[in-house]
């Protein structure tokens, strides 16, 4: 929905040409009506989910303008590099330059506009799709300052040996979780500890409460063929539409006896249940108690088995 916002760049293109065919306004009009007519009802729903999605981003600023393209590159000094470059842009051939311009700068400051309400849509990820216009003006920036193709692959390897650290650190482990996840979860060991571990029959238990789909984290990195009934859950997010899943509003009467149960649990309580919502900790205190306990970044991996089974 939000990269729709690149259709204000296509209009200054179509401005720019419709002063030599006058017919490219009314042309043009009625296939934005067109495609305007299609996309209504997605943007009607898209916008009936965007509180519940969007609710925790905050209301950007007028710094904001400047500061979100540090996370678009994941770097400060190639942040600084790229829209340097591209205000020193030239070219004979406007054209090109003034819908590069335009994509690179229009949808920004309609998405910044836009979060200005009750909504705010400013996140550097929805923003990815202007990166292609920066770079063509950096590019042509790059061309207007060097004079040589010597001298503008000094300043590229440069730039590279200046963001080295910075393309380093982005792909260290969670350096990519941001600030949803603090601390960040290591889904990829709580996995390998239940995979180690795993029984036919295992059940799990989500602390879908206080960590941000830990659930669909640690199912990512399981094997294919090792599948758990998740105990407390009543409607997955596909199955109701949501962002967010749907546990069971009496949680005694979804456990079905199982004989052993993985508690994924946010934090590092010794007593995890203390971490998981309460009613579901209440019911799985009176069968069930805990066998043993695995602390990984983030979470606490703890194998519960029923009282007869001790």
């Amino acid at each position: 929905m939000i990269a729709l916002s690149v259709v204000a760049a296509h209009v200054c293109l179509i401005a720019a040409h419709a002063r030599r065919d006058r017919s490219l306004w009314w042309k043009s009009a009625l296939a934005l009506l067109a495609v305007a007519a299609l996309l209504a009802p997605f943007l009607q729903l898209g916008r009936s989910q965007a509180t519940i999605q969007l609710g925790w981003i905050p209301k950007p600023d007028g710094w904001a303008l400047i500061s979100i393209w540090w996370d678009v590159c994941a770097s400060g000094a190639c942040a600084g590099a790229l829209l340097t470059l591209a205000l020193l842009a030239r070219s004979p051939r406007r054209t090109p330059l003034l819908l590069c311009a335009a994509w690179a700068v229009l949808p920004t400051m309609l998405v910044w506009l836009a979060s200005q309400g009750d909504i705010s849509y400013f996140r550097s990820v929805y923003l990815l799709f202007t990166v292609p216009a920066w770079a063509l003006l950096a590019g042509a920036g790059l061309s207007a300052v060097c004079r040589s193709k010597r001298a503008a692959a000094a300043l590229l390897a440069a730039l590279a040996v200046l963001t080295l650290f910075d393309q380093r650190q982005v792909r260290q482990p969670f350096d990519h979780d941001g600030p949803i996840f603090q601390p960040p979860l290591d889904y990829r060991a709580a996995a390998e500890v239940i995979r180690k571990h795993h029984r036919p029959g295992d059940a799990a238990v989500y602390d879908r409460e206080h960590a941000w789909k830990l659930d669909a984290g640690i199912q990512y990195y399981l094997p294919r063929d090792l599948t758990m009934r998740d105990v407390f859950l009543q409607s997955s997010p596909r199955q109701v539409n949501e962002f967010s899943a749907i546990d069971c509003p009496v949680p005694e009467r979804c456990l079905k006896g199982e004989q052993r149960i993985w508690l994924l649990a946010h934090g590092a309580d010794p007593d995890p249940l203390n971490a998981i919502n309460q009613g579901q900790a209440s019911a799985l205190r009176h069968d069930y108690q805990q066998s043993w306990t695995q602390p990984v970044t983030g979470m606490t991996v703890t194998l519960l088995v029923r009282n007869d089974q001790r």
